[in-house]
């Protein structure tokens, strides 16, 4: 009897569990209201395309747009200046990156690190710790893979040049994330 009345609280447990993250998963659009794979035209006016430039970590094929301009105050965030979308030669939208400076990397770790947990909390994302060291800067970040292969990431960087932080936060799919990667490894 108490076996399986174990067992039923066992099952009740990993049905909770297994509900909570198929309703908690995260989706590009929750992460930063743009769903990815889909025209930026669904979300700017059609002049945004003017203002694109190369994706300056890709070899070509990709674009950056700085929407920070289009976006009413009451859609930024507190702990972002600068917002951009990079988009495929179709225009569909790829990643979706956030970033600010911060006087000191002391400084940008507490607030990643608040924003780690709140993602965490609210959709089930595990983070891991995805720290390196390139030519330029140094990165201090935690990332997390969706279910659909899409990648997350809240990093802070120390830039060597100049001696000053930045904390990025993004969403990328894995097709801008192979074209980054293929970028960084001709370097070598």
């Amino acid at each position: 009897m108490i076996k399986n009345l174990n067992l039923g609280k066992s099952l009740i447990y990993i049905f909770v569990f297994c509900t909570s993250v198929v309703f908690h998963e995260l989706r590009s659009e929750e992460f930063f209201g743009y769903e990815t794979y889909e025209p930026i035209t669904n979300y700017f006016p059609s002049r945004i395309l003017r203002e694109k430039y190369d994706h300056t970590e890709t070899l070509g094929g990709f674009y950056t747009v700085d929407i920070t301009n289009y976006l009413k105050r009451n859609q930024k965030s507190p702990y972002f200046d600068t917002y951009e979308i990079s988009i495929d030669n179709n225009n569909f939208i790829h990643e979706v990156v956030l970033r600010r400076e911060y006087k000191t990397m002391e400084t940008c770790q507490k607030i990643s690190n608040t924003l780690v947990n709140k993602f965490t909390e609210k959709y089930n994302v595990i983070f891991i710790n995805a720290d390196d060291t390139y030519p330029q800067f140094k990165a201090q970040r935690r990332e997390a893979n969706t279910k659909d292969d899409h990648r997350i990431s809240i990093n802070c960087n120390y830039y060597f040049a100049d001696d000053s932080v930045e904390m990025w936060s993004f969403i990328s799919t894995s097709e801008v994330d192979e074209a980054i990667t293929q970028f960084y490894d001709k370097g070598f």
